[in-house]
């Protein structure tokens, strides 16, 4: 879902970034006033800015979860490391045989 999200948002700013009737509005730009087609061009921009902007929301809150999953993730082996060390502690179990089994795994 978010891989799809990303790369709808990546075509999306291409599109917008090279579509054609904005280069033809800049180079046409006496023509779209000639012909009052100005207010047109401008609800359009204005369109395509929306759906971007409604997509950058999406993504900072995909990865605000993202983040936040991450950290919580970190926090619960953070606080999984804390206590085992404490248990062993509390078995009186000398730091330097903890290192000595774990060199040993490796």
């Amino acid at each position: 879902m978010q891989k799809l999200i990303y790369e709808n948002i990546r075509g999306e700013q291409a599109v917008f970034l090279h579509a054609p009737y904005v280069l033809c509005s800049l180079r046409g730009l006496n023509e779209t006033i000639q012909y009052g087609q100005g207010e047109r061009r401008f609800q359009q921009m204005q369109r395509h800015t929306a759906g971007l902007a409604a997509d950058e929301e999406r993504m900072k809150r995909i990865t605000g979860r993202n983040i936040a999953i991450t950290n919580s993730i970190i926090l619960l082996f953070d606080l999984t490391m804390l206590l085992l060390s404490a248990l062993l502690c509390q078995q009186g179990v000398p730091m330097r045989d903890v290192w000595e089994i774990l060199k040993k795994r490796h």
